[in-house]
């Protein structure tokens, strides 16, 4: 059982850690809106344009689309950063914190893996062949092995782990 003099030290080593990570790294912020609450707060029955309201005000605070409700900040930034990227949001837009169900802010690591376009390419390496009709390459078992050097680990690594 560790001492807790090393154990602290453990632990300080640990939070500072975490602090460079924030700082090193992209945020992404993804969020719930309550659509009943949205038409009635907005007035307005049709949210596509309160939607695209939210990605102009997060495009100029420097966040760009990723998906649906999902955005990813362009540049470094820390988690205190992205929450006053909130707060700016809910300042400009009131109805935006009223109607908003869930938001989350998580930390963008700089290795991202496209798992599907990695699959694809493997089974179109192992000559799967696309008899469902959807376009896709069949779905094999596939190994690191399968996937071309340009999807793997710039180090060589085959795997996800540091």
């Amino acid at each position: 059982m560790p001492c807790a003099m090393t154990r602290d030290r453990d632990e300080g080593l640990l939070d500072a850690a975490v602090r460079l990570v924030d700082r090193l790294t992209r945020k992404a912020v993804n969020f719930d809106l309550d659509t009943d609450a949205l038409v009635e707060e907005t007035g307005r029955r049709d949210t596509r344009r309160a939607y695209s309201t939210i990605r102009g005000v997060l495009g100029d605070l420097g966040y760009e689309h990723s998906q649906y409700s999902g955005y990813v900040s362009k540049s470094r930034r820390t988690t205190f950063m992205a929450f006053d990227d909130l707060e700016t949001l809910s300042h400009e837009l009131p109805w935006f914190s009223a109607c908003c169900k869930r938001c989350h802010v998580t930390t963008v690591l700089p290795v991202a893996f496209d798992w599907l376009a990695a699959h694809s390419m493997a089974g179109e390496a192992r000559g799967d062949e696309d008899d469902s009709g959807d376009g896709m390459a069949a779905r094999g078992n596939s190994t690191p092995d399968d996937f071309p050097r340009d999807v793997r680990r710039e180090d060589g690594r085959d795997d996800c782990r540091a």
